[in-house]
This record gives structure tokens, C-alpha cells and sequence, in this order.
């Protein structure tokens, strides 16, 4: 069974990414005192700027949220006859509770169900049952739970790069690969979000379908386990956000 990342957890790869990203600054020639500089001018800017509220934090990981919302699109249990999202209630064999509880610890059933609510992932249907907004959730709330999903993001990034350039086999790199131009119309932006998104869903997709399907051959098995994969993101100045 699945379960979101603990409070420990969520720390843990902040401090992660905070780690590898000094590591890289110290290797690329930084002093030690310089560093120690850096980091604390990166803490008083950080102090400027707008504080997350901490009552934002529902107890949920990003990823396991996912996770769930793929499970009600994808199990023969949560589905109608036409194999769309069938509406739940709270409660029964196979109600919503049922199925946040297979992520996430009971107690935090409140707290998870009310974020999903607050995060437009689902909403109440006439006849007082729910249903999923989506496939995929967008999370649009600043919470701790999002910065330590971003801050995985970054560590992983960094990681990746790393070895890559460090390895000694080529076979053992990952992929890792970037396009950015410097003179990008800004009318094109919307353009730009439609086709990044129709072509990100569809490649995310493709991943998270094979890596489900992995997870669930070796469900029974006592093989070795680890963590795998894929961060995507797109990027836009400022400028065209607006």
C-alpha cells in the first residue's frame, strides 16, 4: 500500500536539494566562507518574500495524491460502466474514504479530503456524491507538501546531472536534456502552453502506465527496491506570465 511522505520525509528532501545545489557551488571552486555568506543572503531574501500560510498544510504528498486520482480513472471497482470515474460517497465497501485510506492513514482522512476540495480535485455532483475534476491534479496551493515535491525536483535534477557527467559508463546515464531560446515572441505563449502540455501529457503518460505496470508485477516479489521517475517542467519569463 502507498502512503504520503511523513513530515520527516518532507524535510529530508529539501534538505536534499539545499545540500546538492551547495555541493555543486563548492566544487565549482566556491570557498567555504563564501558559501556560508551566500546562504544566509539566500535566508534573508527568503524572509522578504511572502510566507507560507502553515495551516495551508493538509498532511498530503503530491505524488500520492496522483497516485489516488490515477487509481479512481484506472480500477474496475471505481469505475461506472462506461469506464468513466464512478461518483462516491464518503462511506461504503467502495466509497471515497475507502480509497483515500488506501494512501493515506485514516486519521488524515479529514485533512486530505478537504485539501482535495480546496485544490479543486474534486467536486460534489447533484446527488451529493464526488467525482474527480481530472486525471491529473494541479495543486495550486503553496503548501509544505509542495515544496518538498519541488525540492525533490531539483535534488533529483541535480543528482541526475551529476552522475551523468561523472559516470564512467555511458550506459548507466538518464535522460536529461533541456531547449530554451533567448528571443521567444511573447504572443506565442499560449501556443507555446497548449503544445508543451498536449506533449507532456502524453510522454508522462506513457512513463507512468509502464512504471504502474512494473510496480504491480513485483507487488509479490522480494526483489530490491528503489525510487524511479520523471520530473517535467516549462518555463516562461516573467514578462509573458502577464
Amino acid at each position: 500500500m502507498k502512503r504520503a511522505h511523513s513530515k520527516g520525509d518532507q524535510k529530508l528532501v529539501i534538505r536534499q536539494a539545499i545540500v546538492q545545489l551547495f555541493a555543486l557551488q563548492l566544487g565549482s571552486g566556491t570557498s567555504l566562507d563564501a558559501l556560508r555568506l551566500f546562504a544566509l543572503e539566500c535566508v534573508e531574501s527568503a524572509s522578504k518574500k511572502t510566507s507560507v500560510d502553515p495551516h495551508s498544510a493538509d498532511g498530503s504528498d503530491v505524488q500520492t495524491i496522483g497516485s489516488l486520482l490515477r487509481t479512481w480513472h484506472r480500477e474496475t471497482k471505481y469505475l461506472s460502466k462506461e469506464g468513466l470515474p464512478r461518483p462516491l460517497g464518503l462511506n461504503g465497501t467502495n466509497g471515497l474514504r475507502r480509497l483515500v485510506c488506501s494512501y493515506f492513514d485514516a486519521g488524515k482522512f479529514a485533512s486530505v479530503f478537504e485539501g482535495l476540495q480546496k485544490s479543486g480535485l474534486i467536486k460534489q455532483t447533484t446527488r451529493g456524491k464526488w467525482v474527480p475534476t481530472g486525471r491529473y491534479g494541479v495543486v495550486p496551493i503553496i503548501s509544505t507538501e509542495l515544496l518538498a515535491h519541488l525540492a525533490e525536483g531539483v535534488s533529483r535534477y541535480v543528482e541526475t546531472v551529476t552522475r551523468n557527467v561523472t559516470s564512467r559508463k555511458k550506459g548507466n546515464t538518464l535522460f536529461e536534456r533541456s531547449s530554451k531560446v533567448r528571443a521567444f515572441p511573447v504572443s506565442a505563449a499560449p501556443e507555446f502552453r497548449a503544445l508543451v502540455n498536449q506533449q507532456a501529457i502524453a510522454f508522462l503518460g506513457v512513463v507512468d502506465d509502464w512504471l504502474e505496470a512494473r510496480v504491480e508485477e513485483s507487488t509479490k516479489s522480494r526483489a530490491k527496491k528503489c525510487t524511479a521517475g520523471v520530473f517535467a517542467f516549462a518555463f516562461l519569463d516573467q514578462s509573458a506570465m502577464t
